[in-house]
């Protein structure tokens, strides 16, 4: 039976391993067993939020004036998380500070939550070619016609808003859009898409290299926009059956890096 999480007191998120009356024992964000006295136990959410990257070691994307992807990618999901509670729609981050959380253990806490849906948030590095319109691209999970449904809704409503923006000039790749991104051997390529039962998709909203977005991507407004359209997004995948055109027949081979190491992991929750 799956247990769920624990928010700790200092707000870090962990998949509960046990229970005693010593406390919890948790897995950390980086993958290690540790017994935490207390904290605020979840056993359920409707949707994770993943806000791509985090910590020293792994900033992701940055730009030119240093504007770092993990932090953009934070302050979107905390944003989307408070769209998704006016919308009666709970959800729970991955990560709540600007710590390290390795994919594998990112991935586990949705399934753990038995959550409806996990939604990772990203910004794309380096610059596609120049666009007349944007270049966000949806990232889903190729087995899962749910993943599909969830990656067209969100993938219109983040478009449009973009879309919405005068003076903007866009940078973005031909197949854009909603897209199976495939390795080699044909297996869903991203560890965020690969890993979790749940349905999945990973957002990649637009290109922190190209010096216009990210300027952009600095303001309030920017911000709280892209939330409400992920929410919104989010919201018809939970509460309709509507569905959109664009169902993920692109198909893109690619073969990422590899992550964030275990062994290059500073743990937010260090052993005591």
């Amino acid at each position: 039976t799956k247990s769920g999480i624990i928010v700790t007191n200092s707000g870090i998120t962990a998949e509960v391993l046990n229970k005693s009356a010593a406390g919890f024992l948790v897995r950390s964000p980086c993958g290690n067993q540790v017994l935490i006295p207390e904290g605020q136990a979840i056993t359920r959410t409707q949707i994770v939020l993943d806000p791509g990257h985090g910590g020293r070691k792994d900033p992701g994307a940055v730009s030119k004036t240093g504007l770092k992807e993990s932090d953009i990618n934070l302050s979107i999901a905390l944003a989307t998380q408070l769209e998704l509670s006016r919308l009666n729609i709970n959800s729970v981050l991955t990560r709540t500070g600007d710590y390290p959380t390795l994919i594998n253990i990112r991935a586990l806490l949705a399934d753990a939550l038995s959550a409806d849906a996990l939604i990772s948030i990203h910004h794309n590095s380096p610059s596609a070619n120049p666009s007349s319109t944007p270049g966000a691209e949806v990232y889903v999970q190729s087995t899962s016609a749910r993943s599909q449904r969830l990656g067209a809704l969100v993938y219109e409503k983040t478009f449009d808003y973009l879309a919405s923006i005068e003076n903007i000039s866009w940078v973005s790749r031909s197949d854009a859009g909603v897209i199976q991104v495939l390795n080699s051997q044909g297996s869903d390529a991203y560890g965020m898409i690969r890993r979790p039962t749940t349905p999945s998709i990973l957002l990649e909203l637009g290109y922190l290299s190209n010096p216009q977005e990210a300027e952009l991507m600095t303001t309030d407004t920017y911000v709280k926009n892209i939330s409400k359209a992920i929410a919104a997004g989010a919201q018809s995948f939970l509460t309709t059956d509507n569905t959109v055109s664009d169902s993920a027949n692109k198909v893109r081979i690619y073969n990422p890096g590899p992550g964030l190491s275990s062994r290059s992991c500073d743990d937010a929750l260090a052993m005591p």
